[in-house]
């Protein structure tokens, strides 16, 4: 999944969940807050990330 966004959106897309490293985690929040990363497709501690401007949330396969 995370080749197939960075393909089409580049960099400005990038996946959170629970197994991506601290460095990585830091590298993503850092682009969230100076708006690099516009797109983040991820489980649902994704949903508290510190995304300025909001557009859209989408849930998907919500079974809890």
């Amino acid at each position: 999944m995370e080749k197939r966004l960075k393909k089409y959106f580049g960099e400005m897309a990038a996946i959170w969940h629970s197994k991506i490293t601290k460095p990585k985690k830091t590298k993503i929040l850092e682009g969230i807050k100076k708006g690099n990363i516009r797109i983040v497709a991820g489980a649902r501690s994704a949903l508290f990330l510190p995304m300025s401007d909001l557009g859209v949330i989408i849930v998907d396969e919500f079974h809890d």
